[in-house]
């Protein structure tokens, strides 16, 4: 559910990436919370919870809270960003959790107000509005990824197998953490390495939990209608090891022809 518990959140102080929030008034304060995390290290916002003495409040009606949340996130904030927003029941109470993942489409900020009036980041424990300045310097920082390039914000660095990356590049070299930024399998965000949505096409055993279509399906049909199938596989092996099993499949089901010639003959 979450990267920590409960418990391991209540304990922290608000900072760089935690605001706590004793009931969810005001949601514009909220949505400008939520926009600087995307905007900054990403972060959480814990809706139920006195920012100063940790006290557990709770919010009442919080499905219905939750729900109000995500609409004004979606019809609000520009570009859209998609949050996890969890119902937590927690002491006779339920607490609402809103997860905000770093952005690459940064900078995000109020439709309705334009970039330079509602892009805000997040200094230490405070959310803060950008000035011109600042705001020209966030749009330079995002420079073009394709896809693969691009932050896998839901994995973590644990999601990547080393040992199936250094085993490919065995034959030519040992292979550390940067050689995996390097190589675009991690990019670096602030004090982390995130894996990018290649890397955890490459190397994460979980990426079919991510990726949901990151398999290969094979099939060899006899004759030209494709009605009937003679033979097939399903390959959901790490993409490297894939290519080979599906290039090993085609090898064996590949159909030879054979000139004879008296007694010899030879494959075309």
């Amino acid at each position: 559910m979450h990267s920590m518990s409960i418990e391991e959140l209540i304990k922290q102080y608000e900072g760089k990436t935690l605001e706590f929030k004793e009931n969810s008034l005001p949601k514009a304060k909220i949505l400008s919370t939520i926009i600087a995390f995307a905007n900054t290290s990403g972060g959480y916002v814990v809706l139920g919870v006195q920012d100063k003495t940790h006290y557990i409040v709770g919010i009442d009606k919080p499905h219905e809270v939750a729900e109000e949340l995500a609409n004004l996130i979606h019809d609000v904030i520009e570009p859209r960003i998609l949050p996890n927003i969890d119902v937590i029941p927690y002491k006779n109470t339920h607490l609402i959790i809103i997860k905000v993942y770093p952005s690459p489409l940064r900078p995000h900020f109020k439709r309705a107000e334009g970039k330079l009036k509602s892009t805000y980041i997040r200094l230490g424990s405070t959310t803060r509005l950008v000035d011109n300045d600042l705001l020209r310097a966030i749009e330079r920082s995002v420079a073009a990824k394709t896809f693969d390039e691009e932050p896998c914000c839901e994995a973590s660095y644990e999601d990547i197998d080393f040992t199936a990356a250094a085993q490919l590049f065995k034959p030519f070299r040992k292979i550390n953490t940067n050689d995996l930024v390097t190589l675009g399998v991690f990019i670096k965000d602030r004090n982390r390495f995130v894996p990018t949505v290649g890397g955890i096409l490459l190397f994460s055993p979980q990426r079919l939990l991510i990726f949901p279509d990151a398999w290969i399906q094979l099939g060899v049909f006899e004759g030209f209608d494709k009605t009937n199938i003679v033979n097939s596989q399903k390959i959901t092996s790490l993409l490297p090891q894939a290519v080979d099993e599906a290039m090993e499949f085609i090898k064996k089901n590949i159909r030879v022809g054979i000139d004879v010639e008296d007694i010899r003959h030879k494959e075309l």
